[in-house]
């Protein structure tokens, strides 16, 4: 749980990012072609069938909204997105240490 004051920075955060129009939220569109996205990784054997449905669904998302957004992605976790990459080609991925170093 998180405490009352963490919630009011968070809350303002969110009003901050919604008035200027930096708060991405998943459409039912990027909810598919993310699903779609996991399921060709797992189609070309590029991740374990026993490999849960869900596991890589967040970092689809995720991937998802910086391609359409013509953003890009900065993360510590390059080896999921890296393998997001293979079947979502406009995805720009940078290491968090390349990035922030």
């Amino acid at each position: 749980l998180i405490d009352e004051s963490t919630l009011k920075k968070y809350l303002l955060w969110q009003t901050e990012f919604v008035r200027t129009d930096r708060l991405f939220t998943p459409t039912r569109t990027d909810w598919i072609a993310s699903a779609k996205a996991v399921r060709r990784l797992r189609h070309l054997n590029l991740i374990n069938k026993n490999l849960a449905s869900t596991a890589l669904q967040n970092d689809a998302l995720i991937a998802r909204s910086a391609t359409m957004h013509k953003c890009f992605v900065v993360t510590e976790n390059i080896r999921d997105f890296s393998l997001l990459q293979k079947v979502m080609s406009k995805l720009e991925v940078i290491p968090a240490k390349e990035y922030f170093g």
